[in-house]
């Protein structure tokens, strides 16, 4: 039986339908006619473009996240390699692929279970040749769908009869030798057409991500254009997922922030630099007005953590110590940073076994010798340096993978209700907050730095923090214990 585009298809499987975004949008796609309805609902998706006449060999959709494209994507790709009709265009023994291109491998194996799941359907099992592999579906018509992650040489090789690019914004950027626009350049001839032979469509499915590379520059160029031969969508979750629970979005948009949530859930691109990256209203509410610092206390023995933000030459070499407690109602933990300090030469180079020294008598005061913390930078000498002070000083590394989720997670904490994060008044270190800035990458990551001046104590404080909460809360079943000069919620 012949099928005119994958929605078609899908209603005469058992499978739960599309939404009706996704049927208006494929619909159009594939140049299939639509109803009063879906002609409505893909002019405000489109940016009042009208649906192309003939469909489309190009397309983007920009979707909020738990929007289905995942499974949207299984879906094209397998009426592609089923339906498509591609078989006539392969010369005797020729595979023809539908790359489904990813940035991460875990990305392509959730579409590949999709798939996965299509193909054990009664009516499509007998179109399968041999069995699915881990990366690969094969099917009769000498049509393979294949997953690949996003690497200019997997996709430069094989004869593509369509390609389908998933998270398309977070393919690797500028920074990477395999940027997208390197597959972007890869791909395309993979695709060349044949006078006569079916159409081999160029397919972008993605969320919304920062105003830089090729997912952006087709949305920014092509959206909406009437005259264009792009055919490009956006919308947000809600609108091509109208089951989503409401209260969990609205859940999300107190959790994230309405930036975040904007770009995540609204399908809106964002600059890639964000300053205030803490945001004013998250530390104000972390901050106890009246606590500059906490003293030590002996019922919280064991419970302190010392990290170190160590400096050699112009930066500042920081300390901060911090401890997990229970909270006031013994059911709920927060994380308290009791003291963060600074130095730096007035003159020259500083004394590093001098500042060594006084940080070790600030471990000391807060009973620890052995949770004390410093990252990887000139880590062996400042070990042997508190080795020589009876202090086992461990290393705790930045990177480029773990240095932004760190700094998250903590944010995260202190836009909890009420913030899990208490934090000293200490005017120096609220103001190396309110500096952070964070620069969005494409390929997902983020660097985090100050926009001007120092993080020296942001850097030794984050550090505490994570640790410290990644610990049993101190004061137990004896209560909270209240520190003077410490404010309490």
């Amino acid at each position: 039986m012949t099928f005119r585009d994958p929605i078609a298809w899908e209603d005469a499987l058992p499978i739960r339908p599309s939404s009706p975004a996704w049927r208006a949008t494929i619909k159009a796609l594939y140049g299939s006619p639509l109803d009063a309805d879906e002609h409505a609902l893909f002019l405000q998706l489109s940016g009042g473009r009208e649906p192309p006449a003939g469909g489309a060999l190009e397309f983007e959709a920009v979707v909020g996240r738990r929007g289905g494209k995942s499974e949207t994507i299984a879906r094209l790709a397998a009426f592609e390699a089923i339906h498509g009709g591609h078989h006539l265009a392969l010369a005797p023994g020729q595979l023809g692929i539908i790359p489904v291109i990813s940035p991460l491998r875990e990305q392509s194996q959730e579409i590949m279970g999709y798939a996965r799941g299509l193909a054990a359907l009664p009516q499509i099992a007998p179109m399968v040749d041999g069995d699915p592999t881990r990366d690969e579906i094969r099917f009769k018509t000498n049509v393979a769908v294949r997953v690949m992650t996003a690497d200019a040489v997997n996709v430069s090789g094989p004869t593509a009869v369509c390609a389908v690019r998933d998270e398309f914004a977070k393919f690797p950027g500028a920074e990477s030798l395999m940027s997208d626009k390197v597959i972007d350049a890869a791909l395309r001839p993979s695709l060349a057409p044949l006078v006569g032979a079916p159409p081999r469509r160029l397919i972008a499915i993605t969320s919304a991500y920062i105003r830089e590379g090729v997912a952006f520059e087709t949305d920014r160029d092509h959206y909406g254009r009437t005259d264009s031969d792009v055919l490009v969508v956006r919308g947000s979750t809600e609108q091509f997922n109208p089951a989503i629970d409401r209260e969990w979005l609205a859940r999300e948009l107190r959790r994230v922030g309405p930036r975040v949530y904007g770009r995540e859930y609204l399908a809106q691109w964002q600059d890639a630099v964000l300053d205030g990256w803490f945001g004013p209203d998250i530390i104000t509410r972390s901050v106890d007005v009246d606590r500059p610092e906490s003293p030590p206390h002996r019922d919280y023995r064991g419970g302190y953590v010392v990290a170190i933000d160590q400096a050699f030459s112009g930066d500042q070499f920081a300390i901060a110590v911090a401890h997990r407690e229970m909270a006031a109602d013994r059911k709920s933990a927060r994380t308290v940073l009791d003291l963060v300090r600074a130095w730096r030469a007035t003159t020259g180079t500083l004394d590093i076994p001098s500042t060594v020294r006084q940080c070790v008598d600030i471990a000391r005061r807060y009973y620890t010798t052995s949770s004390v913390f410093a990252d990887q930078f000139a880590f062996v000498p400042l070990q042997e340096l508190f080795r020589q002070a009876g202090v086992n000083l461990q290393q705790r590394a930045w990177t480029g993978a773990n240095k932004s989720p760190t700094f998250q997670r903590v944010r995260t904490a202190m836009t909890a209700t009420p913030s899990e994060i208490r934090l000293p008044n200490d005017p120096a270190l609220i103001r190396e907050l309110h500096g952070i800035r964070g620069k969005a990458l494409q390929s997902g990551t983020e660097q985090i730095s100050a926009r001007a001046g120092h993080d020296d104590r942001v850097h030794a404080a984050v550090m505490a923090l994570v640790i410290a909460m990644e610990r049993q809360p101190v004061g137990g079943r004896r209560g909270l214990i209240v520190v003077p000069g410490s404010a309490r919620l």
